[in-house]
């Protein structure tokens, strides 16, 4: 009767390490890069300031998770959605 061989999964002192070849320039960059992400977000950088004025974005596609509305109008006040309706409608408010 042949016996059957039992397949194990190599233990992790058996797994060979790669080396990763990279210059000292390419790990001074990446070291810099990661320094000066770390650095703006800890400093609150915003790319544009908050403004209070309303801008509305006319005869545009607005997509959610109900439907999707062609050819309306899209009114954001500061950082947030403040309506959503017809082109005339909203362009008539502002």
């Amino acid at each position: 009767m042949p016996r059957s061989k039992i397949h194990r999964s190599p233990s992790p002192s058996q797994f060979r390490r790669r080396s990763v070849s990279i210059s000292r320039r390419e790990l001074l960059a990446g070291a810099g890069a990661g320094a000066a992400a770390l650095l703006l977000e800890q400093s609150g950088l915003r790319a544009q300031a908050t403004s209070s004025r309303t801008v509305v974005f006319a005869h545009t596609t607005v997509v959610n998770v109900d439907a999707v509305q062609d050819d309306v109008a899209l009114a954001v006040e500061g950082d947030k959605i403040v309506a959503i309706g017809t082109t005339d409608t909203l362009c008539s408010r502002s």
